[in-house]
């Protein structure tokens, strides 16, 4: 079964007229294989919607947010456990297969007054809740800098984010 997906993946990345690639690792993974023409286009942001703050947020107790989506090579678990020992609100948005999990871990550390868990927010508010963080957390093993991270930065937060596991160096734009 894994053999007939990665050749059928093979086969269509030599087949397409161009591979639409997010970050450079994965137009990287297209010519490796044979795609034809490969064009890289990076996530963006709305910066008239994504700025700072125009107000300073009290920073006791810092809030640490995290947006992504809830699978295993993004499992927020970690920061979860960290906030155990902090003195500090962690605002979780986003769903996935591990959100249970996550639920189950909240409940377990008994850290329910400190995690706000949040599977679906509204786009139009998204800026709200990056402007009432002291920082922006990310685990994500697969690389590339996510559309959290950027609206994370465009208000101005502080970005705190794991080193992907085949990534030697953090993808940088000139």
């Amino acid at each position: 079964r894994l053999y007939t997906a990665v050749t059928v993946e093979r086969e269509s990345l030599r087949s397409v007229d161009v591979v639409l690639a997010k970050y450079e690792f994965v137009a990287q993974y297209g010519r490796r294989w044979g795609a034809k023409r490969v064009v890289v286009n990076y996530n963006w942001t709305d910066s008239q919607r994504f700025a700072p703050a125009t107000q300073q947020l009290p920073e006791v107790p810092p809030v640490i947010i995290v947006v992504n989506r809830h699978v295993p090579a993004k499992d927020p678990s970690p920061i979860n456990e960290a906030v155990a020992s902090l003195e500090a609100r962690l605002v979780l948005v986003g769903d996935g297969p591990l959100h249970g999990r996550l639920i189950e871990l909240v409940n377990r550390l008994g850290v329910g007054s400190k995690v706000e868990l949040l599977p679906s927010v509204d786009n139009r508010r998204m800026h709200e809740l990056y402007r009432e963080a002291s920082v922006y957390a990310s685990v994500n093993q697969y690389g590339g800098i996510s559309k959290g991270t950027l609206e994370a930065m465009a208000c101005g937060l502080p970005i705190v984010c794991s080193k992907p596991l085949w990534e030697t160096a953090p993808e940088q734009l000139d």
